[in-house]
């Protein structure tokens, strides 16, 4: 596992390696993010969040799965695939309660809504919400706005910052204020 420099995992976070006998990194969470409490991380082949992530409370990540191909092995005992990457891209926020299973890939700038089941991948400056998530708007970068995903055009889509530009954007612009601690759990006192 790998956590970035300022970021914070809160009271009850579980992150569970399946395949610790591999000399590669498995969880990695990148430098100024958030991750809310409770949240829960099953590697596949890795999970990835890059700066400035933020997840709210009781998200799933769901990298891997039991082999349940032969029910007469108990599923305990029959192993865990180990094939799937989930990788959220940098300034990504998810809403309580999401959960991403299997192999997806969530763009930059997204935002993925309470309660959504991710299972496929979500384009850059994306909000997708439901079960199975589906994106309902993308952010226009001439307008400076949120808009509906069918109006979002090919032509608006090569507007849209690469990543490294974006983070670059991002950390010319933020004054860091240091991460919020008294969020991360109760050994920082009583919410107020």
């Amino acid at each position: 596992m790998a956590i970035g420099e300022d970021a914070i995992l809160s009271e009850g976070c579980w992150l569970n390696v399946n395949h610790r006998d591999r000399d590669v990194r498995q969880i990695a969470i990148g430098r100024r993010s958030y991750i809310g409490r409770r949240n829960f991380f099953s590697s596949g082949l890795l999970i990835e969040f890059k700066d400035y992530t933020m997840t709210s409370v009781n998200c799933c990540f769901l990298g891997s799965n039991h082999f349940f191909e032969n029910p007469f092995t108990p599923y305990i005992f029959a192993g865990v695939r180990d094939d799937a990457v989930i990788s959220l891209g940098v300034n990504c926020q998810l809403g309580a309660g999401v959960t991403i299973i299997g192999n997806v890939k969530i763009g930059h700038g997204c935002i993925i809504g309470a309660a959504s089941l991710v299972n496929k991948d979500v384009p850059p400056f994306s909000i997708a919400v439901g079960n199975p998530a589906r994106v309902i708007k993308r952010y226009d970068m001439e307008a400076q706005a949120w808009i509906p995903a069918d109006q979002f055009t090919a032509e608006k889509e090569r507007l849209i910052p690469d990543e490294e530009a974006y983070l670059a954007t991002l950390d010319a612009a933020i004054v860091f204020p240091g991460m919020p601690l008294h969020a991360a759990g109760k050994s920082m006192g009583d919410l107020p």
